[in-house]
């Protein structure tokens, strides 16, 4: 039997007949068109299954729907964005970041150090400051310039409130800046200094989320005579009575080592709060110690002398944070041979136990042998008066006396050693002369321990071992202006 040729994929020629041009001679003769269905031609004696009529159908309904949107779509007007619901106000590309659209903007980021202040910051803020800087002449260290100010007499970088007339942060840093010291540069200078702020790559800014400020950085490397001239430009009205370049390490040991006033000639003033919460914030405390060491900065001026500490850094703060600064002084001499920083407010210590507890293991040297005195945060070899704190009651009654007191932020306690051991204080020289001996009358301002026997006392705790300890002569003084408040 002879195999036939098969294809696999055709039908046999016996089971399957074209009809399709019977079918359309038919149509044409009857003057009739043949249906069409998504290309296929039906024959009226064809049937076509359910499902598949069915998906043809709902493929022809889906077609004209979305056909109908289309032409829906392009009648309708273009919608505008959505607006975001703080304003955003006009900035150079380089410092602004629009949201994107339909992102509704959030509260202000935290605190953070960055080339750029972004979205919604520069729309939040509320003031805004400018910290100016320069290398020191003998290339060692840098110098910030410092405006000392009238209302409070203060040291302080430039700055001051958003103003309705500011598009944004770097306009009310320019705008204060200017006035603030006596509007000695010109426009085109105010114009370098404005796209140094925004396209410098050194740049540098901070953001302050407690306070919605901002401080940019700028080194000045020429003042244009602006600290010499500003006597001479200073208008009657001017914030500013006077302006300084200050050493780095000054401010620095102001705020985080000593806690004493800066001098300037023959005076000392201490630090707008502003500079004070700056030093006191890690990223702009490390900033500076940066610039100060790559240009030239001596590490040993920022760091304590002896066993002194160095106040710590915080991340966020809302209020200056208050702090003790406890003085271990010398018992012969009565100077300050340094300082250790106890970070917290006295008043929200509970006991006078607590209290000595705290400061023994803050200054272990010293032991369970010394005598707390406070002196109203003034150099204790020069008080007329001092608070001794050695009874739960003085402790007390300082406390309430401290808590009225809301600007103060450094309570100096002076901490007298009643008995040394020179293996404590390694590395600490008690040498004096003769001269130096201090034979200070102590003089409890408690009413109830006020001269007699509790005065005898405490003379003889103050004078013990005077033949046997000493020091030099430390010029120490005294601590923030009580006034310092306020950012701006």
């Amino acid at each position: 039997m002879a195999m036939q040729d098969m294809n696999p994929s055709a039908p046999p020629e016996d089971d399957y007949q074209w009809v399709e041009s019977d079918v359309n001679k038919k149509n044409d003769s009857q003057g009739q068109q043949p249906q069409q269905i998504q290309g296929f031609v039906q024959p009226d004696n064809m049937a076509i299954p359910d499902a598949i009529s069915q998906q043809v159908i709902y493929q022809k309904i889906m077609e004209e729907q979305q056909k109908k949107k289309e032409e829906s779509e392009e009648k309708q007007p273009a919608q505008p964005p959505q607006q975001p619901i703080y304003p955003v106000l006009a900035q150079p590309p380089q410092q602004q970041i629009q949201p994107q659209q339909g992102q509704q903007a959030q509260g202000p980021k935290p605190s953070y150090m960055s080339q750029d202040i972004q979205y919604p910051e520069t729309a939040l803020y509320k003031a805004a400051g400018l910290c100016v800087w320069r290398q020191k002449e003998n290339g060692k260290g840098i110098q910030i310039m410092m405006g000392l100010e009238k209302r409070n007499n203060t040291l302080s970088f430039f700055g001051g409130k958003r103003d309705d007339i500011d598009k944004t942060c770097v306009d009310t840093a320019i705008r204060e800046f200017h006035e603030e010291t006596g509007k000695k540069l010109d426009d085109e200078t105010l114009s370098q200094v404005r796209r140094m702020l925004i396209n410098d790559k050194d740049r540098c800014v901070h953001w302050k989320a407690e306070w919605l400020s901002v401080l940019f950085y700028y080194q000045m490397s020429y003042d244009y005579d602006i600290v010499k001239d500003y006597s001479k430009n200073k208008q009657w009205n001017a914030e500013m009575k006077s302006l300084h370049w200050v050493d780095f390490e000054r401010i620095y040991n102001s705020v985080c080592v000593t806690g004493n006033p800066i001098k300037i000639g023959k005076n000392k003033y201490g630090l707008r709060s502003f500079v004070v919460g700056t030093l006191l914030h890690e990223e702009n405390r490390k900033y500076l110690l940066d610039l100060h060491m790559k240009h030239g900065g001596d590490a040993n001026s920022v760091k304590p002398k002896y066993g002194g500490t160095i106040r710590n850094t915080i991340k966020s703060f809302k209020n200056i944070p208050k702090a003790v600064r406890l003085d271990i002084l010398n018992p012969i001499t009565h100077t300050i041979l340094y300082h250790k920083w106890m970070e917290m407010n006295i008043t929200e210590i509970e006991d006078y136990q607590l209290f000595t507890s705290l400061v023994n293991s803050i200054a272990p040297e010293v032991g369970r042998n010394f005598m707390l005195y406070y002196t109203d945060n003034q150099y204790f070899k020069s008080s007329k008066k001092q608070s001794p704190i050695d009874t739960i009651p003085a402790f007390n009654n300082l406390t309430k006396e401290l808590s009225a007191k809301k600007k103060q932020f450094v309570t100096k306690i002076n901490v007298l050693p009643t008995f040394v051991v020179s293996d404590n204080f390694k590395g600490v020289s008690f040498s004096f002369k003769p001269k130096d001996v201090s034979w200070k009358q102590i003089n409890p301002c408690n009413d109830d321990e006020k001269g007699g026997i509790m005065g005898s006392m405490y003379n003889k705790a103050a004078n013990f071992a005077q033949a046997w300890f000493g020091g030099d002569n430390d010029d120490d003084s005294d601590e923030y202006d009580p006034n310092n408040d306020g950012l701006w």
